[in-house]
């Protein structure tokens, strides 16, 4: 439902206009309980070039059949003394669990959001907006983090993580897998993994969004400068709900505190053309002993492409794209998996060309 509440007609001192938009979900999956979410928003315009915005919600995501009845695979291993630092006779037996959960419960939120939107009059063409976002999830589907990190610091990992685990406690967890690889260690089981998915007691993450751009013509074509930004405030998890929560952000494997992105479009004459520079900041690495730093990584893209209009109106489209022009190595990362660099924050696919033809009726 949209409901304006003030208009322009009103003239009402600091109001230009107030709408209000509501909106109501009812879901009743087959294997879980009903639920309805509701979701409120707000939109005040002060004057012209000036809006405050906000949205109040909530949400309701049921696991999915592949996450339930999927595959699971136990891994049996062996750690060494510089992988776990309390390991007995220089090495542990680990069960590594992964893969999906058949006792997965729906995932829950509750989400908010405050803004503004300016475009100044006295300055044509230019817009800037920043968006808080505060996201708290509650049994929220995911893997509980790193056994690396697990070895390193338990606090936190309470209930995924067992040292020294009875028989009773191995025999459940590996009749939790479909399948069984890897040879029983020397010393027998004494570490339980669970990286199955599961679901964690809590999870927020709150931050920050800016976005910024100037569009101008000039005797060559039309400029449009942009820039964005994220700012994470916070990334914390609790993996079950008698774990100490775990302050994840700026960690490896784990969400940044500020990427952005920023760059110049022209246009004219059905040409295009685009550069834009990436920038992921350096994070802490929390498994290597001792812990180092994860350096800054800084990218290139570009883009070229060419329209034919049918009419005046787009047809035909051809584009070169490259991204990471200057071939730029991820930051070097100690990965346990075997590659060195976070696949969660960079990519090591390097300078990557495509050619891109798209038909518009």
């Amino acid at each position: 439902m949209f409901a304006p509440i003030i208009g322009p007609e009103n003239e009402v001192p600091l109001v230009r206009d107030l709408t209000l938009s509501l909106s109501l979900r009812h879901e009743a999956p087959s294997d879980f309980d009903a639920t309805t979410v509701p979701k409120i928003g707000v939109h005040w315009g002060l004057w012209e070039e000036f809006s405050l915005r906000a949205t109040w919600g909530e949400s309701f995501k049921a696991p999915q059949f592949q996450q339930m009845l999927g595959s699971s695979v136990g891994s049996l291993s062996t750690a060494t003394a510089t992988q776990d630092p309390f390991a007995t006779n220089g090495s542990t037996g680990v069960l590594l669990l992964g893969g999906s959960n058949r006792f997965l419960e729906p995932e829950h939120a509750t989400t908010w959001t405050a803004g503004f939107d300016y475009h100044p009059s006295w300055f044509t063409g230019f817009e800037l907006s920043a968006t808080y976002f505060d996201i708290d999830f509650v049994d929220r589907i995911g893997n509980a983090g790193s056994v690396l990190a697990a070895f390193a610091n338990p606090a936190g990992f309470e209930g995924v993580f067992i040292r020294n685990p009875t028989a009773d406690q191995i025999t459940t967890y590996l009749g939790y897998a479909t399948q069984v690889v890897g040879t029983m260690p020397a010393d027998g089981i004494e570490v339980i993994w669970d990286g199955r998915l599961v679901n964690l007691a809590t999870q927020r993450t709150r931050g920050i969004d800016f976005n910024a751009a100037y569009e101008h013509d000039t005797a060559f074509g039309e400029l449009r400068w942009f820039a964005s930004a994220s700012l994470l405030l916070q990334h914390e998890r609790r993996a079950t709900a008698t774990a100490a929560p775990l302050d994840l952000l700026d960690t490896i494997f784990n969400p940044v505190d500020l990427r952005g992105r920023a760059g110049v479009s022209w246009s004219k004459e059905g040409w295009s053309a685009l550069a834009a520079v990436n920038y992921v900041d350096d994070y802490r690495d929390i498994i290597s002993t001792p812990n180092r730093e994860i350096n800054e990584w800084i990218t290139w893209d570009a883009r070229l492409a060419h329209t034919w209009r049918d009419d005046g109106e787009p047809g035909l489209q051809i584009a070169l794209n490259v991204q990471n022009l200057f071939d730029e190595d991820p930051p070097f990362a100690n990965n346990p998996i075997g590659y060195a660099f976070d696949s969660q924050n960079a990519s090591g696919v390097g300078r990557f060309v495509s050619i891109e033809l798209r038909r518009t009726w």
